[in-house]
């Protein structure tokens, strides 16, 4: 597994925003290279996807401070 990122990937800030869009976009069930998204990420990065709240309505979210590899887990079943 090589951390290194392509060139292309993080050339610019769109460049880096379309590659993680890539890597987790598609159906459910398809294949994600983590391996990809890993490498667009500083070491000790963190994310704050949203969540629903459990116990509550499906309309309140709440942030999930995750690193990389805590995001890959959260989407790995998808």
């Amino acid at each position: 597994m090589s951390n290194l990122a392509k060139r292309a990937d993080v050339e610019s800030i769109d460049a880096i925003i379309a590659a993680a869009y890539d890597v987790i976009s598609g159906p459910a069930g398809k294949k994600r290279d983590w391996d990809r998204e890993r490498s667009l990420f500083c070491p000790g990065a963190l994310l704050a996807p949203t969540a629903t709240v459990p116990g509550k309505n499906d309309v309140d979210l709440a942030p999930q401070i995750l690193d990389v590899e805590g995001y890959i887990a959260r989407g790995e079943p998808l």
